[in-house]
């Protein structure tokens, strides 16, 4: 996995001192999902750590996760779950904001 640009580094991330696990929720818990998209929501490094992952998730090498606002699916999903979810992170980063759409990812 690439960490060029990787937003781990930025100290400044919402997500700086959580625990990793907010990101990586049981599948089909939803009410965990969105309480990782609400902390990104707000995060200052939102579209830096969206444009990071977008390429990673198209490729399925970031998998059932909440990553820059958007659900990702499980590695077992169709791939145009994959495909919507990376163009979401791809819109994520241009805006620099969640759109709404995020939260209906997989």
């Amino acid at each position: 996995m690439s960490t060029t640009n990787d937003p781990i580094y930025r100290s400044d991330r919402a997500c700086a001192g959580q625990e990793q696990a907010l990101f990586f929720p049981t599948p089909g818990r939803m009410v965990a999902v969105r309480r990782a998209q609400a902390m990104c929501a707000g995060c200052p490094v939102l579209a830096q750590c969206a444009a990071w992952a977008a390429p990673l998730v198209e490729r399925k090498d970031l998998v059932e996760c909440v990553v820059g606002g958007v659900h990702v699916p499980a590695w077992s999903a169709r791939g145009e779950k994959f495909e919507a979810a990376a163009q979401e992170l791809a819109e994520v980063a241009l805006l620099g904001h969640l759109s709404g759409a995020e939260t209906e990812a997989a």
